[in-house]
């Protein structure tokens, strides 16, 4: 088993907390996690530290010589910045492991706990009496399911899960009414939405999703637009064929974006006429794409047979893969009005993984 994936279900793990140590796979995990957790400290840390002293270069260039001002205005400064990238930092690595597991893995302290799952602060964790024991971002729900009874054991003071076993089996209806819950409230529709688009109808407020598209739409169309009529007596001047050919790539440039723009609002118009949802049954799984090199963007997806919602990312933590799912869109431009669990798919399921 990779250091970069190991089930949180998986026997042997178990076992090895159970004698109060951690295995081979969860060590070469938390140490993967842990090198990742560094490097992105240090570069943020010096981003934000070198972005606070190049805003004083200016200041710097117009203060006379041996001004001893700057110089302590650039010492709290880069003090500053380096707090302030500490804390994002501290704050981006939280989304993927809590920070303390890294450093508590060295000389692990374990707790037992038994509990069952639930989707608490936008993605799932265990929970007992006591408190939330969290689950790595990556690993969604990895593979529990709501409804059900886990032993399970846990970091002490982070409470990172490691492993965890089952005790009782989940009970099919409260898995669709915990899921269901966690989906409405992830891609915020209402489950008075959900029952409005089971009687075929569309509610105010999920047409309201098509706002965006309109108007940006009508704003690149007017823009061009504007732009093509104050130049318009410049271009009814032109008389000869060279002028004309220095100016036919910015036309066509213009018609693109213009047609483009067409395009945008004509598809949202078109589906915000529609009368009811489209419908979709099946198989459902999350999908995560990373676009964009330096500046790059994380987007979420559900996928059903050929179908791809793009969703948030609450919404793409709360589904559990492979299960049924019936998900009620508009057809043209691929917006998720609601979802929901289907009651002959909730049956149990291979173990799940961390993914990192």
């Amino acid at each position: 088993m990779s250091a970069s994936s190991y089930s949180i279900l998986h026997s042997d793990s178990f076992a090895a907390n159970e004698r109060g140590v951690l295995s081979q796979e969860q060590r070469s995990w938390l140490k993967k996690m842990g090198n990742q957790s560094l490097l992105r400290a240090v570069f943020l840390t010096i981003a934000f530290g070198m972005t606070g002293c190049f805003l004083l270069v200016p200041i710097f260039l117009s203060r006379p010589q041996g001004d001893v001002t700057i110089f302590l205005l650039f010492i709290v400064i880069a003090i500053s910045s380096l707090l302030t990238g500490g804390f994002v930092m501290s704050t981006v690595l939280q989304r993927e492991i809590p920070l303390q597991a890294v450093w508590e893995s060295r000389n692990p302290s374990l707790r037992q706990g038994q509990g069952s799952l639930v989707f608490d602060k936008n993605r799932y964790a265990l929970q007992d009496s006591l408190r939330t024991y969290p689950l790595p971002a990556s690993a969604t729900n990895s593979g529990l399911k709501p409804g059900g009874v886990y032993r399970f054991y846990s970091l002490e003071q982070s409470g990172l899960v490691l492993s965890a076993q089952e005790v009782f089996a989940p009970n099919p209806a409260q898995t669709r009414n915990a899921v269901q819950e966690a989906l409405c409230r992830a891609n915020r529709f209402s489950p008075e939405e959900l029952e409005s688009n089971k009687a075929e109808e569309i509610s105010l407020s999920q047409r309201k999703k098509l706002l965006p598209q309109l108007l940006g739409g009508l704003a690149i169309g007017a823009f061009l637009l504007f732009i093509l009529l104050a130049l318009s007596p410049e271009l009814s001047a032109i008389d000869d064929q060279e002028s004309l050919r220095d100016i036919l790539i910015p036309i066509v440039l213009f018609g693109f974006f213009l047609l483009v723009g067409g395009i945008v609002f004509a598809r949202a118009l078109l589906d915000a006429l529609e009368q009811s949802p489209h419908i979709a049954e099946g198989k459902c799984r999350r999908e995560k794409r990373i676009t964009g090199g330096k500046n790059r963007r994380v987007e979420y997806f559900y996928v059903l047979d050929t179908l791809k919602l793009r969703v948030n990312e609450n919404g793409y933590n709360a589904l559990i893969d492979d299960l049924s799912y019936r998900v009620y869109y508009l057809p043209r431009t691929k917006i998720l009005l609601s979802i929901e669990p289907l009651s002959q798919s909730l049956s149990p399921d291979p173990l799940g993984a961390y993914n990192a």
